[in-house]
Formats: C-alpha cells, sequence, structure tokens
C-alpha cells in the first residue's frame, strides 16, 4: 500500500528541508531525508512532518530551552544564594552553583532551586536530626503534635489547611524553627485525652494562646459552637444543657421560636423549679 500523502521533496517544514525518500516495506511506509538549517540529516515520517509535529533535528528545542533559561544569579533559596552558572548539565537542566549560609559551596539544578525542593547544601536536615537526638522526644506525642501544627498552618497540601493557615493561622518564627523552644512553653502532655489547644480560635499559634486542653474545650472553642447567655451568664448550649437538665437538641433546635434566648432559657428553668 503506498503512502497516501503527496510528493514532499523539495518542501520545507519549519527548519527542515525534504530531500530524499526512503521506502520501507515492512510497513509498507516511506520515511523522508530531511536537512535541518544547522546542517543535520533526520529520517522523518510524512504524518509529523504535515502536522508540524517534527520542525527540526532537535536544535529548535534546545535553542527554546536557552531563550527561557532563567537568570538566577543573586536570588536566594531558603539558605542557598546562587553565585553563578556552571558548563554542568543534568539531563537539560542548568546547574547553578550556590554558596549555603553555613559557609559550603554546593551545585544544585536550576529546577530544584525554582521549584523549592533544595533550599540548602544538607545542613537544614543534619541540624534537624541533630536537634532530634538532642532532645530525644521525636517519638513522643508532643513532637507530633508539634510537627501536625506547622504541617497544617503552612503546607497548603494538607487536608486541614483550609481552616487554619488557609484562613490566615500561622506558627510563630520561634517555635517554627526549634521544637525546644516550643515545648519549654507547653510543656508535657497531661493525658491521653489532651491535644493542643488554641484559646483564642481566631489567634496564632504563639506563646499566651496555646495550651493543653480537653476534648471539651477543643468542642467549646469551634467557629460553630452555640453560646447562650443568661444573667451575665455565657456558656455553651451543651452547657446550659447539662446546667439545666435540658436536652441539647431542645437547646439548639427550639430556642429560636421564642422572642429572646434568655426568654427560652428562662422557661426552662422554670420548667425545671
Amino acid at each position: 500500500m503506498a503512502s497516501k500523502h503527496k510528493d514532499l521533496l523539495g518542501k520545507r517544514f519549519g527548519r527542515l528541508v525534504v530531500t530524499t525518500k526512503e521506502p520501507i516495506r515492512k510497513w509498507r511506509s516511506y520515511l523522508w531525508g530531511c536537512t535541518c538549517d544547522c546542517g543535520t540529516t533526520k529520517f522523518v515520517y510524512a504524518s509529523t512532518l504535515i502536522q508540524g509535529t517534527t520542525r527540526s533535528c532537535g536544535c529548535l528545542r534546545r535553542v527554546v530551552a536557552g531563550r527561557k533559561r532563567l537568570d538566577l544569579r543573586g536570588h536566594r533559596f531558603g539558605k542557598l544564594f546562587v553565585v553563578e552558572v556552571t558548563d554542568i548539565r543534568r539531563g537539560s537542566a542548568v546547574v547553578w552553583k550556590c554558596k549555603c549560609d553555613c559557609g559550603r559551596e554546593t551545585l544544585v539544578g536550576a529546577g530544584q532551586l525554582t521549584l523549592g525542593l533544595t533550599k540548602s547544601c544538607g545542613c537544614y536536615r543534619r541540624d534537624k536530626a541533630r536537634e532530634k537526638a538532642i532532645h530525644g522526644m521525636a517519638d513522643t506525642p508532643e513532637y507530633r503534635a508539634w510537627i501536625a501544627m506547622r504541617r497544617r498552618c503552612q503546607i497548603p497540601t494538607e487536608q486541614n489547611y483550609g481552616n487554619y493557615g488557609g484562613r490566615g493561622i500561622t506558627v510563630c518564627d520561634e517555635w517554627s524553627k526549634s521544637f525546644v523552644d516550643f515545648y519549654a512553653h507547653v510543656g508535657s502532655r497531661p493525658s491521653p485525652e489532651h491535644s493542643l489547644h488554641r484559646i483564642n480560635n481566631d489567634g496564632n499559634y504563639e506563646p499566651g494562646n496555646v495550651k493543653w486542653g480537653t476534648s471539651q474545650e477543643q468542642q467549646n472553642a469551634r467557629r460553630c459552637t452555640i453560646y447562650l447567655t443568661l444573667d451575665g451568664q455565657r456558656r455553651t448550649a451543651m452547657e446550659w444543657s447539662r446546667h439545666l437538665g435540658v436536652s441539647h437538641h431542645v437547646i439548639t433546635n427550639r430556642a429560636w421560636r421564642y422572642t429572646t434566648t434568655a426568654e427560652f432559657l428562662k422557661s426552662c428553668r422554670k420548667r425545671i423549679a
């Protein structure tokens, strides 16, 4: 079966000019020999020429990549300060010479820098490992709570990021950098029922706003928690339920029928009097 394409001899496609036609009997098709503007000869199928998939011997890709290369000299990425570009290549990636804040020099690919995958010469990881070894608490609930606190405030891909970092909750610099400083403030977890609790639910993780709280304290601090006030006493619907001996669902589902919250709570108090 002969090729259904027209004669391409002498035609130009990008940087390629068709010069020869080579039959391939196995597939009953043809390969077209093309000469690139750079002088290289390349054999390609007619379909890739006509569809624009192949426009050079490969030199065009290298030229475009060279044009798009970012000049990273003088830029800072984490602890690394970019000094100069090198002649080294890792695949098609440009390698930059960087100086770390610890004083060491290292070679890092452009992608590793721009994507934030490499932020130091390796000293950051070593320092963290040394810190874990010093405090000896890497497997404790306090250390796991510290890790979880930082992740939900600083990593957008975390499941709960929207309720923390996504709405502006941050971890103070002192705690973000050091577990030791964090532990010195909050201390040991009193019991397995306690978890890290922010006193002001809209405040940050910082000294004065964090303690170990019970599940009840955590529940009361939720944004969706209903608070009711009577005779100057402000309590949650659950706390009023226990205090008045009225079902929690009665309070939350029927309070809206009364003119005021105080009127509803007084009616509950009269009923049990």
